[in-house]
């Protein structure tokens, strides 16, 4: 059965945290490995596909260059992608364990369907309001020094 909810202290949230990660191990680095895998996957593919030599051993090719630079920028944008999707799955995998059902690697994805792209505009808040942070503790560090 779940655990009714309940206010924790910092230390029992850990524990429980542990706890739980623990006894769904398996679970949950399923889950973790699928977005690097994807984006392993695309920069594998990426790199065969571009050759960084031209005519002489000491040029790079642009177009080798520019396929490798397009391709290190999308490689990103899927890295995000895969990100995002594989935390959101983690939140529906951590929110089923806890309320006592079992749950699997597929249905935790499948979960997600139809919420793609609000999983990435929340990620992309998230990371702008981080950013609006960092310019933030930076402005003000420069006023005070």
């Amino acid at each position: 059965m779940a655990e009714t909810l309940r206010p924790m202290s910092t230390g029992e949230l850990m524990d429980r945290t542990v706890t739980l990660y623990k006894k769904n191990f398996k679970l949950f680095i399923g889950i973790a490995s699928v977005g690097p895998a994807t984006y392993l996957l695309f920069q594998l593919l990426t790199m065969s596909s571009a050759s960084l030599r031209a005519g002489s051993p000491n040029r790079i090719s642009p177009f080798s260059a520019t396929s490798v630079g397009v391709g290190f920028v999308a490689g990103f944008f899927v890295m995000f992608a895969g990100m995002a999707i594989a935390h959101a799955a983690t939140v529906k995998a951590v929110a089923a364990v806890h309320l006592g059902r079992q749950t699997t690697i597929t249905e935790a994805y499948k979960s997600l369907r139809g919420r793609f792209w609000r999983v990435i505009g929340v990620f992309v808040c998230m990371g702008l309001l981080a950013a609006l942070a960092v310019i933030a503790a930076m402005a003000l560090v420069f006023i005070l020094a």
